[in-house]
């Protein structure tokens, strides 16, 4: 008979359930997997667990019966399709916007929570807390990227001052800053710690 399971999935990916109906006159059952495809229960019934490697290919699954007799003919072909988990991406800060390494797929977080709508490269972080995304390519997700912690900075601008960055925030003591001015003047910028 004809098996029944998922078409494909993740590298990685495990406890993956197939079957196939009761083959008539079987004591036993022979599973074969692609490479990289682990039975971890049910070997030799009808219903198999599988977890699949990091390494794990896309192949054909089969399955036939066995009795006192010998082994039955093949079910029919099974092709499962083995999908990459995305790379890891990183994120780097330039002002308050933080963007992903990856142009796609994205999905950003703060404190762990998914932030709605925010699924582009780039995202503006308008709230306190500590920033990550995850990647989804082919319904695989990556490991979640670096994580960068928003602080807000503020700042006393003069009237002259047309736009003020500080980036990135937060840093390990070098940053850049950005200063627009209607004037042509020095300034002089003096920089506090919360005490």
């Amino acid at each position: 008979g004809t098996i029944s399971g998922p078409s494909s999935g993740c590298e990685g990916i495990s406890g993956v359930i197939f079957s196939v109906s009761p083959i008539t006159n079987a004591l036993t059952y022979e599973w074969s997997f692609p490479v990289g495809a682990t039975i971890i229960s049910g070997a030799g019934t009808s219903s198999v667990t599988v977890d699949f490697a990091q390494d794990a290919t896309s192949g054909i699954i089969n399955v036939n019966g066995i009795n006192d007799c010998g082994a039955g003919p093949l079910s029919p072909d099974f092709p499962f399709q083995v999908n990459p988990v995305p790379n890891t991406p990183v994120i780097v800060p330039h002002g308050d916007t933080l963007i992903s390494s990856s142009v796609s797929g994205n999905q950003w977080y703060i404190d762990g929570i998914a932030i709605n709508g925010a699924t582009g490269q780039q995202h503006i972080a308008v709230y306190i807390g500590t920033y990550h995304v995850e990647v989804t390519q082919n319904e695989c997700v990556s490991l979640p990227s670096n994580s960068i912690l928003v602080l807000p900075v503020s700042t006393n601008e003069v009237s002259e001052v047309k736009s003020f960055d500080i980036y990135p925030n937060p840093n390990a003591g070098l940053f850049n800053i950005k200063l627009v001015s209607s004037r042509n003047e020095p300034f002089n910028i003096e920089i506090y710690n919360n005490l």
